[in-house]
């Protein structure tokens, strides 16, 4: 079972009511959520994915297409819901009380909670996807990717990084290195604290999947602290 620190802002007189409602009845997908991600799990076919040539999105990201009154768009096939989450308090604490921040929603709020780690993947988006398995070549940057989500994912940096893989490959295979149960729990240790996109700061992201039973809510704070500035940015990543 590993801890994760879920930080978002809300309004000041609703902060009691909904911290009250996740104590009770938990992290849950609704109709009227807007927060929630969608992930597909591969966990089950992580290794013949991982052994096969011709490797692309649409084997780690099936979709097909829907059209709608407002158009088309591509759905993800098997997908469940998921919550964006860091592994420890200062991730968190960082998107409650700066990066969710709006003129509305000023009160912080930290939901720690408890998952099992075939209910997570990791978040590459602000990391991860971009830039490491997108341009990444050089040992430095092998070194820090190691440092960063342990000594496993190089099998998958190895692959990815062959001069003739292109960029669909490359993501393809971080999509699997993002499932890997030994990826997950080094990235979860991780203590450096990084730069990613956008400006967001944290030591490791996630998602988890829904819903979170109240069972293992563990509290629901009004996170304080001073959030450092990162250790390793993603500039720093480029020039390594």
């Amino acid at each position: 079972m590993l801890r994760f620190y879920r930080g978002i802002a809300v309004p000041e007189d609703e902060w009691g009511s909904l911290a009250h409602d996740i104590r009770v009845n938990g992290l849950r997908a609704t109709d009227q959520t807007t927060w929630q991600v969608e992930v597909v799990d591969l966990r089950a076919h992580l290794e013949h994915l991982f052994a096969k040539p011709g490797l692309s999105l649409s084997d780690t990201r099936p979709s097909e297409l829907v059209t709608t009154d407002r158009g088309s768009h591509r759905r993800l096939l098997g997908a469940v819901p998921a919550l964006c989450a860091c592994g420890d308090e200062l991730g968190g604490t960082y998107y409650a009380t700066r990066h969710n921040r709006t003129s509305g929603k000023t009160a912080p709020l930290l939901v720690c909670f408890e998952a099992d780690v075939g209910d997570v993947q990791i978040d590459g988006k602000d990391f991860m996807h971009n830039p490491m398995f997108q341009t990444g070549c050089t040992q430095g940057q092998r070194d820090w990717m190691i440092r960063i989500f342990g000594q496993v994912v190089e099998r998958y940096v190895e692959r990815a990084w062959l001069p003739d893989k292109k960029l669909d490959y490359r993501l393809a295979l971080c999509d699997l290195a993002a499932q890997d149960p030994q990826v997950i729990c080094d990235h979860h240790r991780n203590e450096i604290v990084l730069g990613g996109r956008c400006g967001t700061i944290f030591r490791s992201a996630f998602n988890v999947r829904l819903p979170v039973a109240p069972a293992r809510i563990v509290e629901v704070t009004r996170p304080v602290g001073v959030i450092p500035k990162p250790n390793f940015t993603i500039e720093d990543f480029k020039r390594a």
